[in-house]
């Protein structure tokens, strides 16, 4: 029970999968519980950690931009972007607000 009460405070983040001029496809859909609508804060990939257990983990880099969601489908979803202009595949996204 602990551990599941834990799991369901860890903040969600994914990826940017692709990108055009207009539009942004991330990692996840219907899937993950997405809907149309959602703000996400974009960040650039920041550095490797290794913990003392020997996990890597991948720290999150400066802030790029907003995007918001337009179109969902079960396993990835399309958004547009809201602030900024550098999006690139394999930045880091994680729901705007979820845990403040």
């Amino acid at each position: 029970m602990a551990v599941s009460l834990s799991l369901n405070r860890e903040v969600w983040t994914g990826r940017i999968e692709s990108t055009d001029k207009k539009r942004i496809i991330i990692n996840a859909g219907r899937d993950a519980g997405l809907r149309s609508g959602i703000v996400f804060e974009v960040f650039a990939k920041g550095e490797y950690i290794t913990s003392f257990k020997g996990q890597t983990y991948q720290l999150l880099g400066p802030k790029v931009g907003e995007i918001k969601t337009v179109g969902i489908k079960p396993r990835h979803s399309t958004a547009e972007p809201i602030t900024g202009t550098d999006f690139k595949a394999g930045q880091i996204v994680r729901v705007k607000d979820q845990y403040r």
